[in-house]
C-alpha cells in the first residue's frame, strides 16, 4: 500500500466521531450534496465540522478535507436546502459562491471553532460547482 504504517478508519463520520475515542490527524468527509439523513437532518458538511474539530489531535497539525458546493444544481427545486445554505453562509444568495469567499469563510469557521488555520486551499473536483476545501489546522 501507499501508506503501510497508516491507521485508517472508514465509516459514517457522525457515528465514528461519537463512538471513537482515538484522535485523528487527517480527516476526509465525502459528504453528499443537499439534505440527507433519515429525516433530512443533515445538510452538506455543516453539522460535521464542529464535531470533527473535537476529534482532532491537540497541538498537532491536522488536515481536514471536505466537499464544498459553490454553485448547486437543481437548487430552486429544493427550497429547504437553499434556506439552510443561506443560514449557514450568512448571505442571501448562495447559488453561485466565489472561491475566495468560501476560503475566507472556512478559515474563519475553523478559527471560530477554536483552531489555528495554518494553511488552506481549494481544489476543484468539478470546475462548475464541486470542490474540495482543504485546511491544515491545529487545535491548541
Amino acid at each position: 500500500g501507499n501508506l503501510p504504517k497508516a491507521n485508517i478508519t472508514i465509516g459514517d463520520s457522525y457515528e465514528l466521531i461519537k463512538n471513537h475515542d482515538e484522535k485523528f490527524d487527517f480527516i476526509v468527509l465525502d459528504n453528499p450534496q443537499g439534505n440527507y439523513g433519515l429525516n433530512n437532518e443533515f445538510t452538506e458538511h455543516f453539522k460535521a465540522l464542529p464535531l470533527i474539530v473535537s476529534s482532532l489531535k491537540k497541538n498537532t497539525s491536522c488536515i481536514v478535507m471536505f466537499n464544498m458546493n459553490s454553485k448547486p444544481f437543481n437548487y430552486d427545486e429544493n427550497p429547504e436546502w437553499k434556506r439552510r445554505r443561506e443560514d449557514y453562509y450568512g448571505v442571501s444568495n448562495t447559488g453561485n459562491l466565489e472561491k475566495d469567499f468560501l476560503q475566507k469563510f472556512y478559515n474563519q469557521k475553523f478559527e471560530d471553532l477554536g483552531c489555528v488555520v495554518e494553511d488552506s486551499f481549494i481544489e476543484s473536483r468539478n470546475p462548475e460547482y464541486l470542490h474540495y476545501m482543504i485546511l491544515q489546522v491545529r487545535r491548541p
